[in-house]
């Protein structure tokens, strides 16, 4: 299991910055917020803690996951510090690997994508599912593509 963030980690400005950043790239294609907050840090905290699956990953040609809250930790069997370093094609069962790599450059085009269903590895090597799961592409306030955010409710 993974370590629990403290509040303290929780608000870090490193970490408001993500949740911020994947909250407003999720308000501007799905054109809601995805929970109510007042600030940074209730958002940090609510997406942390939340009882849906939360994560992204980062713009590399090679992504690299950027954030995952405690359910997605959890489901990937991997701690906060480990995060930045486990790759997308890691969490990939090697037969769908191109699959997903494609499906990611279709997100980024698109902009975004509602009930994708696909399968992931942990790092454990135990294979799981995502389901009816919104993908969005993430743009900071430049407008640079950052990655793709993930969110897999829990209907």
């Amino acid at each position: 299991m993974p370590e629990i963030l403290t509040e303290r980690e929780l608000n870090s400005d490193i970490i408001k910055e993500q949740v911020m950043l994947l909250e407003t790239s999720f308000a501007h294609w799905f054109l809601e917020s995805l929970i109510p907050y007042s600030d940074a840090y209730d958002l940090s905290l609510k997406l942390y803690h939340a009882p849906f699956l939360y994560f992204s990953i980062n713009e590399a040609d090679e992504p690299v996951y950027s954030y995952m809250n405690l359910r997605a930790q959890n489901r990937f069997e991997t701690s906060w510090d480990d995060v930045p370093q486990l790759t997308l094609r890691e969490t990939t069962v090697p037969e769908s690997t191109a699959a997903v790599f494609l499906f990611t450059e279709g997100v980024k085009q698109r902009g975004k994508f509602m009930n994708y269903s696909g399968t992931r590895m942990s790092r454990k090597g135990r294979v799981f599912r995502i389901q009816n799961t919104y993908v969005w592409a993430i743009f900071d306030a430049a407008q640079n593509y950052r990655g793709q955010g993930y969110l897999e409710p829990l209907f």
